[in-house]
């Protein structure tokens, strides 16, 4: 999640020729933290800095900075980010894109003995 956690060095390490990082998890109002999953896709430069991002939030909640600031972070961010949501429909013709079966439960019990 950061530059520093112990778990974000050694992903780094590792040797890859495609990184993809997937996230369901809001950025909770830190920016910054998005520095260590651009570090580990390998984009380097500004973006890969969290002081960098913390710049870019504050200018984010200033009126006279927040275009600015917005078009860093989109330039930053469109060449390795792509949002999507469950519900998300192609304009053009309204289709779902990415359709999903619906949901089903099964109940599925597992015995067990006491030697287990």
């Amino acid at each position: 999640r950061t530059l520093s956690s112990k778990i974000g060095k050694q992903l780094r390490q590792l040797g890859a020729r495609y990184r993809w990082v997937l996230s369901g998890t809001a950025i909770d109002g830190n920016l910054a933290a998005l520095a260590g999953q651009l570090a580990f896709l390998g984009v380097g430069g500004d973006a890969a800095r969290p002081d960098w991002w913390t710049a870019v939030q504050r200018a984010l909640g200033d009126t006279q900075t927040r275009d600015a600031a917005l078009r860093r972070a989109v330039t930053a961010l469109s060449p390795v980010m792509m949002r999507h949501s469950h519900a998300q429909r192609f304009a053009h013709s309204g289709d779902l894109l990415i359709p999903l079966p619906r949901k089903e439960h099964a109940y599925a019990p597992v015995p067990f003995e006491c030697s287990s």
